[in-house]
C-alpha cells in the first residue's frame, strides 16, 4: 500500500478526506452512519465532512466549487486532479471507476494518540460506503497488502509502511495498522465510540445544522497527545498549558464549515473556555484605520486582557516558575515605571493593522487612551527604559507630533512611538505612524471592508484581511505553483468577529469567493 493512497502525516490524510469530501459534492449517497462511531471515545482531534449534500446545501456547494477551481464543470476537474495523485501514487486506481462508485455521504479524520519513538501521531480516516462490493474491488487492486484478521474482521495491511485498510460495517478504515484495529474495536463495541463522548456531542449541539463541515478538539485530550509526543520531562508543563485554556476534563473546541455560493463561512465555539468577557469591542477602532490596510486585528478593552493574561499566566505559571507579576515588580524597582498604572491603566480598545508590499512594508499597533494624560506621559517614561536598556532612541517630528524614534540595525525603517489626542501609536515606518494617527481615508470606507464585514451575521468585526491585496503583495512567491495561485486568485476579503459568554466563547470567520 503506497504512502500517497494511504499518507501516514494527519496533513496528508486531513488533505486526502477533503479532497474526496470536494470529489463526491453531488449525487446522492445511501449511508447515513456516523463516522464518529468508528473513532474511540478518547480521540483528541476529529474532523469530518458531508460528502454529498443535497438540495440548496449542494446548489451552494458546486457553485462554490466551481469559483474555486475556476470551471464550469466541476465533476470533470476535480476527477482529473484526483486521478493525477493516484497516478503519483503508483496504484493501479482511477477516481471514477473505483473510488466514486463507493464513496458514501461522510468522512472523517481523526488522530487517536501519540506512540512513545513516532514522529506522527496515529491517525483514522473514516469513509462511509454506499457499495460495499465496490468497495471491497477498489481494496482489492492495492498492492503489497497481506490479509490480516482482528476481532472478527479482515483488514489488509503493509508492514513495511505501517499502512492499513478495512471494510467494516459499511465503512472503510484507513491508516496505521494500530489505527485500523482500533477502529475495528471500537465498531465490535470493544471500545466507546467518539459519538457518544459528551464533548463531541456539546460541540455538534452549539453548531449550525447547515454546516458540511465539522472539526473537533478536546483540550484535556491535546494536552495528553503533546505529553506523549515530548516524553516526561515536558508532563508538568503540558498539564499547566492545557488548564490554561479549559476548565476540567469537558474543555471542547470545534469549529462548523458553511458553503455559500459566495463565502466560505468558518463558525467556532470554545466550550468550558477560560476565557474572560472584556467590556470594550474594536470594530469602530479597526474601522478607523488607514484604508490601505491589508490585515487589521482589533482587540476589545486591550488593558484589561492584558491583565487578564498576565493572571492567567501568573496563576499556571507557578510550578513551572513564571511569575510576570515579580517580573512586572522588577521593571518598577530598576526603572520606575509600574507598568499597570502607568501604561496598561488607559489602555482601552486596540487594533493593529499592516500595509505597504513586500520589499516596503509597514504598520502599526494603535490603542484608543481612556486618559489621554497619562498616555501622553507614556512617551517620557518609555523613552527611560530604552535608554537605561542602551537603545538609543531620539525624538522627531512626524503627523504633527514629537514620537519617539528607535533605528534598530538591518531595519531599513525605524520604530516610532507617539501620541496625539485619545490615540496612542507604535509603528514601524513614519508612513504608517502618519496613517496611524492621522485622520483620512479610513478602512471603514473601503469596498473589501464594507463588502467583507457585511456578511457577517451577529457579531461585529474584529479581524480584516484584504487577501486580493495580499495575493499582490506576495504573489510572486506563487510563480511556481500555478495552481494554488489559481485558488487564491478567486479570495475575497475575510472578516472576523466573536464574543465572549460565561464559559463559552465564539467566532465567525467569512472567507469571500470571487
Amino acid at each position: 500500500m503506497h504512502r500517497k493512497l494511504l499518507p501516514r502525516s494527519l496533513a496528508a490524510l486531513t488533505v486526502a478526506a477533503v479532497t474526496l469530501a470536494v470529489a463526491a459534492c453531488g449525487g446522492s449517497g445511501s449511508s447515513d452512519k456516523d463516522p464518529a462511531s468508528a473513532v474511540p471515545d478518547r480521540a483528541p482531534v476529529y474532523l469530518e465532512a458531508e460528502l454529498r449534500p443535497e438540495g440548496e446545501k449542494g446548489d451552494d456547494a458546486r457553485a462554490l466549487l466551481g469559483k474555486l477551481l475556476r470551471t464550469s464543470d466541476v465533476d470533470r476537474e476535480i476527477a482529473a486532479i484526483l486521478d493525477e495523485e493516484l497516478k503519483d501514487s503508483k496504484e493501479s486506481l482511477s477516481f471514477r471507476e473505483d473510488i466514486d462508485p463507493w464513496v458514501g455521504d461522510r468522512a472523517a479524520v481523526a488522530v487517536l494518540d501519540q506512540r512513545r519513538g513516532r514522529e506522527d501521531p496515529d491517525v483514522l480516516v473514516v469513509i462511509n460506503s454506499r457499495d460495499d462490493e465496490k468497495a471491497r474491488a477498489a481494496i482489492a487492486k492495492v498492492r503489497d497488502v497481506k490479509k490480516v484478521n482482528h476481532r472478527g474482521a479482515d483488514y489488509y495491511v503493509n508492514k513495511s509502511e505501517d499502512n492499513a485498510i478495512a471494510l467494516v460495517d459499511g465503512r472503510v478504515l484507513i491508516g496505521q495498522e494500530t489505527s485500523v484495529k482500533a477502529g475495528i474495536e471500537v465498531l465490535k463495541g470493544d471500545r466507546d465510540p467518539l459519538s457518544e463522548a459528551k464533548g463531541l456531542k456539546d460541540i455538534r449541539d452549539q453548531l449550525d445544522d447547515d454546516r458540511v463541515g465539522l472539526a473537533y478538539a478536546n483540550v484535556a485530550r491535546l494536552g495528553e497527545l503533546s505529553e506523549g509526543a515530548v516524553g516526561l520531562d515536558w508532563v508538568e508543563t503540558a498539564q499547566s498549558l492545557r488548564s490554561a485554556f479549559a476548565k476540567g476534563e469537558d474543555g471542547s473546541f470545534g469549529v462548523g464549515l458553511e458553503l455559500d455560493p459566495d463565502a466560505l463561512r468558518f463558525e467556532a465555539v470554545a466550550l468550558g473556555a477560560q476565557a474572560q468577557q472584556v467590556e470594550g469591542e474594536a470594530s469602530d477602532l479597526l474601522a478607523a484605520l488607514p484604508e490601505d490596510a491589508w490585515l487589521a486585528l482589533g482587540v476589545g478593552d486591550l488593558g484589561k486582557t492584558l491583565n487578564q493574561a498576565l493572571d492567567q499566566v501568573a496563576k499556571e505559571g507557578r510550578s513551572l516558575g513564571l511569575d510576570p507579576r515579580r517580573l512586572l515588580e522588577q521593571v518598577k524597582t530598576m526603572f520606575g515605571i509600574d507598568v499597570e498604572r502607568d501604561l496598561l491603566s488607559w489602555m482601552g480598545d486596540g487594533a493593529a493593522f499592516v500595509r505597504g508590499d513586500a520589499k516596503r512594508p509597514g504598520g502599526a499597533l494603535v490603542i484608543q487612551s481612556t486618559d489621554p494624560a497619562r498616555s501622553g506621559q507614556a512617551v517620557a517614561r518609555i523613552t527611560r527604559l530604552l535608554r537605561a536598556l542602551e537603545l538609543r532612541p531620539r525624538t522627531t517630528r512626524v503627523a504633527g507630533v514629537s514620537a519617539l524614534r528607535i533605528d534598530i540595525e538591518d531595519l531599513p525603517e525605524p520604530i516610532l512611538v507617539a501620541g496625539k489626542g485619545d490615540r496612542f501609536a507604535i509603528a514601524y515606518g513614519s508612513a504608517a505612524l502618519r496613517g496611524a494617527l492621522d485622520s483620512g481615508g479610513r478602512l471603514g470606507e473601503s469596498r473589501g471592508f464594507r463588502e467583507a464585514t457585511a456578511k457577517l451575521e451577529d457579531v461585529k468585526p474584529s479581524l480584516f484581511v484584504d487577501t486580493p491585496a495580499l495575493v499582490k503583495v506576495f504573489g510572486s512567491e506563487l510563480d511556481d505553483d500555478p495552481r494554488a495561485r489559481k485558488a487564491l486568485s478567486t479570495l475575497g476579503p475575510i472578516a472576523g468577529g466573536g464574543e465572549v459568554d460565561d464559559d463559552k466563547a465564539t467566532y465567525d470567520l467569512v472567507v469571500g469567493i470571487r
